[in-house]
């Protein structure tokens, strides 16, 4: 399913699979955060580099992936370091839902309504990328393309700070897309 490509399975059988690696919330899939956001992102059709590029953001934004990470102002929080209005609207969802904001699978959930035109996450998400960054990232053909528009289109830092991270945002995304490649290449 994620990679639209068609290997002849008729049948399989996924007894092998820990069910502790599935979510409650909304069926993700993957051993860590970080295999759950890929594979939430390849799920929804977008391309390889442009999930590196959210990865290699959420990197820089949670300090390696924390959903627990607070901004030091207090402000930010979780996998996107949610703020202001965005931050309220998660910790309503999570509350809706009977879990802590903190909780991994509902800011996955979140982040797919963020990116869903008409919002999602039974309504407490909208949709949060500027039109020409969206297709900017969605279109994008190397990552430093599609870590930038994710950065600037979806994350929306300082400009300041953005600048400054621009780099480290750059270096992790590139990191998660050559693993994607690695394990292509052990699959196939």
């Amino acid at each position: 399913k994620a990679t639209g490509k068609d290997y002849g399975v008729k049948e399989y059988s996924f007894s092998e699979y820990d069910p502790n690696k599935f979510s409650e919330v909304t069926g993700l899939t993957g051993g860590s955060i970080q295999e759950k956001v890929w594979w939430a992102l390849r799920d929804l059709g977008y391309s390889e580099v442009a999930v590196a590029g959210a990865m290699g953001n959420i990197y820089h934004e949670s300090s390696g992936f924390s959903a627990s990470a607070i901004e030091g102002n207090g402000e930010g929080n979780g996998l996107c370091q949610w703020s202001f209005g965005r931050k309220e609207q998660l910790h309503n969802f999570a509350a809706s839902r009977g879990k802590d904001w903190t909780n991994e699978d509902i800011q996955i959930e979140f982040l797919i309504g963020e990116l869903t035109l008409g919002g999602g996450a039974d309504g407490y998400a909208t949709f949060q990328f500027t039109e020409s960054y969206y297709e900017k990232w969605v279109n994008a053909t190397d990552i430093r393309e599609a870590t930038e528009a994710f950065c600037w289109g979806f994350e929306r830092p300082d400009e300041g700070a953005g600048n400054d991270s621009m780099e480290t945002r750059n270096e992790w995304a590139k990191v998660y897309y050559n693993e994607s490649i690695t394990l292509q290449e052990i699959t196939i």
